[in-house]
């Protein structure tokens, strides 16, 4: 789905559209996985207490374990790290996409350069024709 996206929005004519696209997944999955999911992962398992109560209440001071805390950081880190590995996985779709534009566009530069050369050289070579035979 993601590739239709890709070669659906962007014309064959503005091919660093795909480059550009490439570059922001990229750069969004590396921060996603090596920073967002890593962070989210070491701060899931503080703080999962529910306090109330202190001085400025008047009651007493009680502390409850809040176990749903840590399972909603662990649902961010496994939605972080994941998320990171689509954006990665898209980002590399975008530049295979910019790859295969890059070689077909210096393909048919070669070919056209190929015929140009061929048409030139079969030119030379009719104009030499009546030279031919007075060689020695």
């Amino acid at each position: 789905m993601v590739t239709a996206t890709i070669t659906s929005e962007f014309s064959s004519k503005t091919p660093t559209m795909y480059l550009l696209l490439a570059f922001m997944l990229g750069t969004t999955a590396m921060v996603d996985i090596f920073v967002w999911a890593p962070l989210f992962a070491l701060l899931a398992g503080v703080d999962n207490q529910d306090c109330t109560g202190g001085i400025f209440t008047g009651r007493p001071y009680i502390c409850r374990n809040n176990y749903t805390k840590e399972r909603g950081r662990l649902l961010v880190t496994v939605q972080s790290l994941f998320g990171g590995l689509f954006y990665l996985s898209s980002a590399i779709l975008a530049l295979s996409e910019y790859t295969i534009h890059r070689d077909r566009v210096r393909a048919a530069h070669q070919a056209q350069f190929l015929h140009q050369w061929n048409h030139q050289e079969n030119q030379g070579n009719a104009a030499m024709e009546p030279f031919k035979g007075n060689r020695r």
